[in-house]
């Protein structure tokens, strides 16, 4: 049993004791432990788990990288898809109001006059083109 004062000036009276092995010394070093000899097969099946673990994450990284290009070429044609339907929306709606628009007679005259036609008694004049 060692008896030791605390340096801290702060803690002048505190007192800790230590104890000790005789056969320890302060200085000596720990031996080290020896090595397990381990049995013929457990390297062999170490190795064989590590083999299978290091094929199991490099099939899934490339899984996971031929996915996300999948899911990005399925973004973009999607983005495509939207785009053209949204064309083909506003192009519906033109020939909506193209269809309410040949409903009124106003319209079928102006049509009518356009092509050429007339009105019995009516007489049409040709403009000069520019």
């Amino acid at each position: 049993m060692v008896l030791k004062r605390s340096q801290h000036p702060d803690e002048p009276h505190i007192v800790s004791f230590e104890t000790r092995r005789s056969s320890e010394e302060p200085a000596a070093k720990k031996p080290q432990a020896k090595k397990r000899v381990l049995a013929p097969g457990v390297k062999r099946r170490r190795r064989l788990w590590l083999a299978i673990m290091v094929v199991f994450i490099l099939w899934s990284g490339g899984e996971i990288i031929y996915q996300s290009f999948k899911v990005q070429a399925k973004e973009q044609e999607y983005a495509k898809v939207e785009e053209e339907f949204a064309q083909l929306k506003a192009e519906r709606k033109k020939l909506e109001k193209e269809v309410e628009r040949l409903q009124t007679d106003e319209y079928m005259m102006y049509l009518a006059r356009k092509f050429g036609y007339k009105l019995p008694g009516e007489e049409t004049y040709a403009e000069p083109e520019r």
